[in-house]
């Protein structure tokens, strides 16, 4: 049998979510990386809660610190999903953002920043070392 069950839905959707397309979904989940620039990295995110578009601003040495796998103060740890995020409420609501930030993804924010200009030369390698050297002691 070679009808086709979704030709009545067929061209009607979006090409990106399927079938749960649409401008809730694009609202929902997305985050923008603004421009990086001599503060840090700048994010827009909306809040799981309310929906609330929200500015999450991140400093330079938060960056180093989760790029070396770092907890920074008032940040929390994810273990579920290996990423961390920094302890702050929606603007509007006050409920915890969960946006969540990697290493690795640090890491690129860091070069990039570096490449820009906005970093010194060698900030990257100075800031792993100092902080291998920090944690040396440290055990778990």
């Amino acid at each position: 049998m070679s009808e086709d069950y979704f030709a009545d839905m067929r061209g009607q959707l979006n090409n990106s979510y399927g079938s749960l397309g649409g401008e809730g979904a694009d609202e929902m989940d997305q985050v923008v990386v603004k421009p990086l620039d001599r503060a840090g990295v700048h994010y827009a995110a909306r809040c799981h809660f309310c929906g609330q578009k929200n500015q999450i601003d991140l400093t330079w040495p938060e960056i180093a610190y989760v790029a070396q796998g770092q907890q920074p103060e008032q940040w929390v740890y994810d273990a579920a999903r290996g990423a961390m995020r920094p302890n702050i409420g929606c603007c509007k609501c006050h409920v915890v953002m969960m946006f969540l930030v990697t290493p690795d993804e640090c890491m690129r924010h860091l070069h990039a920043g570096e490449a820009a200009g906005y970093l010194q030369p060698g900030y990257v390698n100075a800031l792993r070392q100092r902080l291998q050297q920090a944690s040396a002691g440290y055990r778990r």
